[in-house]
């Protein structure tokens, strides 16, 4: 479906054609049909693609296959820039949420990658009043793994943010986990650290990080101790 066949014969024709391959049994198809959304829409219009494959997209955003989930969110970003905020937020940011808690990990990593495209379209306010409170949910989640999610979120929305945001809101957050049961969380709550500190101005990291990681270097896991005196290290070289 390209320019040659137009708007109304690709609407009329084309786009029922591509409904009905987007539940075929192989998911090869359809991930193929996925990754040609962008040339559809480009003929009909954002818009009314979305709004015709609603059902689809919601039924794929499931799908067994985890590589079709994964194909459906690297669409979200194109999709929200052309529906704008407040058609996202009515049928889509739900979604986006839930896959923070997918099965597979791809796919977690893959919504928090989301989270940072989508809080760089719509910025600091919808961030906080759409996003936050799911990041505060995950991060008392019994599920280490949801607890980890919320740090690779914390993470990845950081680079969409201004400083003032990130010491605000984002890094609460991530210290306030620092005494997690589980050391698999604590290293990359130092991590993290290292990775959002590196956002931020000098005085705040002496003031603020350091405390937190020297802490985190002293714990007894050495894997914790490992990446909490590798934050330091790297830190204390980027703001000589």
């Amino acid at each position: 479906c390209d320019d040659v066949l137009g708007k109304e014969i690709t609407t009329e024709i084309i786009l029922p054609i591509m409904l009905k391959l987007l539940r075929d049994e192989d998911s090869e198809v359809r991930l193929r049909l996925i990754s040609g959304l962008g040339k559809l829409g480009n003929v009909i219009g954002v818009s009314l693609l979305s709004q015709s494959l609603l059902p689809s997209i919601m039924d794929l955003a499931a799908d067994k296959t985890w590589r079709v989930r994964l194909a459906i969110i690297e669409e979200i970003p194109r999709l929200a820039e052309d529906l704008g905020v407040g058609f996202f937020d009515e049928k889509f940011c739900g979604l986006c949420l839930t896959w923070l808690s997918d099965d597979c990990s791809s796919i977690r990593v893959a919504a928090a990658e989301n989270l940072k495209h989508l809080t760089k379209l719509f910025g600091k306010e919808w961030m906080l009043e759409r996003i936050m409170p799911k990041i505060h949910e995950l991060r008392v989640n019994t599920s280490y793994l949801r607890r980890l999610t919320c740090l690779i979120s914390v993470g990845k929305i950081s680079e969409s943010v201004e400083p003032d945001v990130i010491k605000a809101e984002m890094l609460p957050v991530v210290i306030g986990m620092a005494g997690d049961t589980v050391p698999n969380i604590r290293f990359n709550v130092a991590k993290t650290l290292e990775m959002v500190g590196k956002l931020c101005d000098k005085e705040f990291y002496t003031k603020t990080i350091l405390p937190a990681l020297s802490t985190l270097a002293e714990d007894t896991d050495r894997d914790v101790t490992f990446f909490a005196k590798s934050g330091i290290e790297n830190l204390n070289n980027e703001f000589k």
